[in-house]
């Protein structure tokens, strides 16, 4: 004969949740929970629905418990999503953005600014002499140079700028809504900062390095992505062959751009 005590706790053993303090409807919450959660991009994300979802109700020990052990894992596979997408896009020893990630930008800018008329400057950066610096004080040193460099370029850039990492020294700075005349106004205390900068490398001073710059101007001088990076590298070629160290704007017409002890010039 079953006892009313054997009917109720097996009752309990039948309805879900049963042995974990949750009850039907926390259970549901939980479901929801993971469903909202799987749908998060970032960490923010994921904990403004933890706290949307709990609005107005004071969960239990055993609720919280629940909703802690669900979060946890949801928030480690999105950092570890961000992670991999961060790897695919961003250059491993500056943490620039990468060549990839340039194009895909410069892609996706052209068109926006097109319709509004507005102009985009891209920069394009390449150390001087760098390799015989790599020869004369190690890769390291070189590695430690090419950090620097980003640093300026963070630093320097406006919060719109992009700066990337094109390959090996060179560097390519996206600027929107800037003319090629305004993007070398702004790069030139970059470019005077840099040939000041000593690298501090073994307990060495080691002497300043100095960078070439050429600036092309969309849809000025290219309307296409190669071509807006041809025009830039044209320049960048003209400032090299100019005796290096200056900045260069696409263009025709040769012309001084500021003072004339300016070392930015139209060429």
């Amino acid at each position: 004969m079953t006892t009313p005590t054997t009917t109720r706790q097996q009752q309990e053993e039948d309805e879900p949740g049963s042995g974990t303090g949750l009850s039907p409807a926390d259970l549901r919450l939980l479901w929801q929970l993971a469903l909202r959660l799987q749908q998060s991009h970032d960490v923010a994300r994921a904990e403004a629905v933890v706290s949307e979802m709990t609005a107005g109700s004071d969960p239990s020990p055993a609720l919280r418990r629940a909703i802690e052990a669900t979060l946890a894992p949801a928030i480690d596979a999105i950092r570890d999503r961000e992670r991999l997408q961060r790897l695919a896009i961003c250059d491993p020893l500056t943490g620039l953005y990468n060549r990839r990630f340039m194009e895909e930008e410069l892609s996706r800018r052209m068109p926006e600014l097109s319709r509004v008329g507005q102009p985009m400057a891209v920069a394009m950066l390449d150390l001087d002499h760098f390799r015989s610096y790599n020869e004369d004080h190690g890769h390291l040193a070189g590695d430690l140079v090419l950090r620097s460099l980003a640093v300026l370029l963070e630093g320097f850039g406006l919060e719109h700028d992009v700066p990337c990492r094109y390959g090996g020294d060179e560097f390519v700075l996206i600027m929107p809504n800037a003319t090629a005349t305004d993007a070398a106004a702004r790069l030139e205390p970059l470019r005077e900062q840099l040939s000041q900068t000593g690298i501090h490398h073994i307990g060495r001073l080691l002497k300043p390095v100095t960078a070439s710059i050429g600036v092309a101007e969309f849809p000025r001088h290219a309307a296409g992505v190669l071509a807006m990076l041809d025009a830039a590298d044209a320049a960048l070629y003209r400032a090299k062959k100019a005796g290096r160290n200056r900045i260069c704007l696409g263009g025709l017409q040769p012309q001084n751009l500021a003072p004339a002890d300016s070392r930015a010039t139209f060429s």
